[in-house]
């Protein structure tokens, strides 16, 4: 069974991201905006099976959680 591995941004609260998986991108958006009325979708990638998306989740998180970390170090760099 195909699912989607998906991107959300929120542009009411700068830097938030969430990366999750989803059978329905847009109903899941939908499920999101109870708590983030102006969340959007940034990107999202239909995978052929759950392992295959459970992987690429992985991964987009790492990456995320990299970027978050450098982009941290250089704020805390600048306010020296």
């Amino acid at each position: 069974m195909s699912c989607s591995v998906y991107l959300l941004a929120d542009d009411a609260r700068p830097g938030w991201a969430k990366v999750g998986l989803a059978d329905d991108v847009e109903r899941r958006l939908q499920q999101h905006r109870t708590a983030a009325p102006s969340a959007r979708i940034v990107a999202s990638w239909c995978c052929p099976d759950r392992a295959d998306a459970r992987l690429m989740e992985r991964q987009a998180l790492e990456i995320l959680g990299s970027e978050r970390r450098i982009a941290a170090r250089c704020d805390d760099q600048r306010s020296l």
